[in-house]
């Protein structure tokens, strides 16, 4: 049973059909496998369905932590840790949260079930995962997650999926550098409209100098501007303030707001 161990140990957190895909799809070996992972200790069930594997320094009957990135990064197949969660990984987010936020291919048939583990829920979102997929180590394993320049894009889309505009503009302090090309593809390939164009035109502003825009791609994306106002939220319709240059109706709440 030890060759298991020895040959899935590096991923840390495993699901049951790799340990199934392992004894060639002998389900007798494999439950037989799981039983003695968990009673010799050196594993360590998170759901039903996926298990921690614990290191030798860690084996035992006492539970121990397990990286919230690990368990959101192998709970499922081709997971991607998305949205404020990406930025939290990096150690861009401005707040903690106690949900992690993972996105699946939009191909998946539907959208896994939340769950709860050592106080983190683990939410799933269908996304589009052609583009904007990024890695990064954690406990030596590489796990996926959305690039910076997706994640500022999928903000100003999806606030609420970052705690909020104003969490969004606090964790943005974060992200020193951006690829302003790949930004402006990703713009113009998987979000194109006016609304997204005159929003990342007024972040661009506010992070000009940091993220060094040039003044000629700002006023490149001015001569964009709708004739009717835009919403920087879009289901806040009201307490907001023009925006002239980009015609984008702001909170007025973020009004004298430069700590972003």
């Amino acid at each position: 049973m030890i060759e298991v161990y020895e040959e899935l140990k590096q991923h840390g957190v495993v699901r049951r059909r790799e340990i199934l895909y392992f004894f060639s799809g002998n389900v007798e070996k494999t439950n037989s496998s799981i039983r003695w992972l968990m009673a010799s200790g050196k594993a360590q069930r998170i759901k039903p369905g996926l298990l921690y594997l614990r290191p030798p320094n860690e084996w035992g009957n006492t539970e121990v932590s397990i990286s919230p990135w690990l368990i959101a990064a192998q709970s499922v197949k081709g997971a991607v840790i998305a949205f404020h969660s990406a930025m939290a990984i990096r150690g861009e987010a401005y707040s903690e949260s106690s949900q992690i936020q993972i996105a699946v291919s939009i191909e998946n048939k539907r959208i896994p079930n939340s769950f709860t583990y050592q106080g983190m829920t683990y939410k799933y979102f269908r996304e589009n995962l052609d583009y904007g997929v990024a890695k990064k180590v954690v406990a030596n394993v590489k796990v996926k997650v959305l690039d910076s320049e997706r994640t500022v894009l999928e903000g100003l889309k999806h606030s609420d999926r970052y705690m909020g505009m104003d969490e969004l503009l606090k964790s943005l302090e974060g992200v020193k550098w951006l690829d302003l090309s790949r930004l402006m593809l990703y713009l113009d390939s998987y979000y194109a409209s006016n609304s997204m164009e005159m929003r990342l035109g007024w972040l661009l502003e506010q992070k000009q100098d940091e993220w060094h825009v040039k003044p000629e791609k700002l006023k490149q994306m001015q001569k964009n501007r709708p004739l009717d106002p835009v919403y920087l939220i879009s289901s806040k319709r009201s307490g907001n303030y023009r925006d002239s240059k980009w015609n984008l109706m702001i909170p007025k709440k973020l009004r004298n707001r430069r700590d972003y």
